[in-house]
């Protein structure tokens, strides 16, 4: 009896040492010209575990569309994914091991390599590792890998055994005179017994960054370059080519609560003979903060991003949020979008606006609640708009012992 007894208080004390975090989220949306067509309901919960080195955490998140009388066609897949995480971290070292099973609620169907047919998927299991070691501001190490067993079927419902397999590193020298060095890798297996496929794919990144140190005040500027060697073939079977990225991203405080930063990027293909330029993207935002009048900051923030490659998109939004009393805030959004469409009646390409508002509360507790309701429009064969709303709940508390 007094071995019970000690053992319980010692479970007891352990119990108390334990941190924990949990968090839940639960929206309902609609996206129909019609009320109550098109809603789908989004939910995710989890828990954190914490003591000395230790972080145990489990994520779960569920997803389920209903597509009658959805105002446009859209990929929707309707599923349950539970995340096991374990890590360990001390001095400079992570081991973080990871566990997630999928489970489809709809078998969707999916596209073969190589066109080589259509499938329907069940679920997957994918375990992980993900190692580490660093000595802050003189080098950092690490490793990945990751396996995918996918349920996957054919048109006469037998099991494709489609596997997959990834798994790299790298490494990042800082060195004194500010310039950061790195060098990284990672190859990807793709095996389906029952389409006769098995493919790999493999890069190899070797890049230099530099944030300079002697810049007006306000001001940040972080420049980097990478040279990947590729190997392995693109969707179409053709062999990828060696690629150099070069990016700049730039930080200004106009004032204490106005902050501007832009980032833009540029691509370039070495195709044996051949150089083109690839991928171009270039984007901003302006971010304005103030008191408000309620009990959480108030901000209004406006971006803009744009891309070229073989396709062309532009994106824009504009998202407010305004705290009016104690814990009350209005929000009001806006988003403009143009690009490629594969739906039928739009030319390939489409034009999309949406805005509205709404409110939000957030308790002391953690606990909030919001619903916005939008009015959108669509260029399909002619121009399409429709209302939706999107309300939920979501509880995220502060961490105890």
């Amino acid at each position: 009896m007094k071995t019970v007894i000690v053992l319980l208080w010692g479970l007891l004390a352990s119990c108390m040492a334990l941190g924990v975090e949990e968090y839940a989220r639960v929206s309902v949306a609609s996206d129909s010209v019609n009320y109550g067509g098109g809603a789908y309901l989004d939910a995710s919960a989890g828990v954190r575990l914490f003591q000395g080195p230790w972080r145990f955490s489990l994520d779960q998140t569920y997803r389920k569309a209903s597509e009658d009388n959805a105002a446009l066609p859209r990929f929707s897949r309707n599923r349950s994914e539970t995340t096991l995480t374990v890590c360990y971290r001390a001095g400079g070292l992570t081991v973080r091991p990871d566990f997630r099973f999928t489970t489809d609620f709809d078998s969707s169907g999916v596209v073969l390599p190589r066109s080589e047919g259509i499938g329907e998927r069940t679920s997957s299991v994918r375990p992980g590792l993900n190692l580490g070691w660093e000595i802050p501001g003189t080098v950092k190490l690490s490793a990945f890998g990751r396996y995918w067993d996918r349920g996957v079927s054919d048109q006469y419902d037998q099991d494709l055994s489609w596997a997959e397999t990834r798994a790299g590193g790298g490494a990042v020298w800082y060195t004194p005179v500010g310039i950061d060095l790195g060098v990284s890798g990672m190859s990807h297996n793709t095996s389906i017994d029952g389409a006769y496929f098995d493919e790999t794919y493999s890069r190899v990144n070797f890049a230099a960054s530099l944030a300079p140190r002697t810049l007006p005040t306000r001001t940040q500027v972080m420049a980097d370059i990478a040279w990947s060697v590729q190997g392995g073939d693109d969707h179409n079977g053709v062999p990828l080519p060696e690629r150099a990225t070069a990016r700049v991203r730039a930080v200004q405080t106009l004032a204490r609560n106005l902050t501007f930063n832009f980032t833009v990027c540029q691509t370039i293909d070495f195709d044996e003979d051949v150089t083109r330029l690839a991928a171009y993207q270039a984007g901003a935002r302006l971010r304005y903060a103030f008191t408000g009048w309620g009990e959480h900051p108030s901000s209004v923030s406006l971006y803009g991003q744009g891309t070229e490659s073989s396709i062309s998109t532009r994106f824009g939004e504009l998202e407010t949020r305004v705290g009016v009393y104690r814990g009350l805030s209005v929000l009001v959004n806006g988003r403009i979008w143009e690009g490629p469409s594969s739906i039928s009646g739009t030319g390939g390409t489409r034009r999309r606006e949406t805005y509205g508002g709404g409110l939000e509360y957030r308790m002391k507790n953690g606990l909030s609640a919001w619903f916005l309701i939008r009015r959108q429009a669509s260029e399909l064969e002619y121009t399409e708009v429709w209302n939706s709303f999107q309300g939920g709940l979501a509880f995220y508390p502060a961490a105890h012992i």
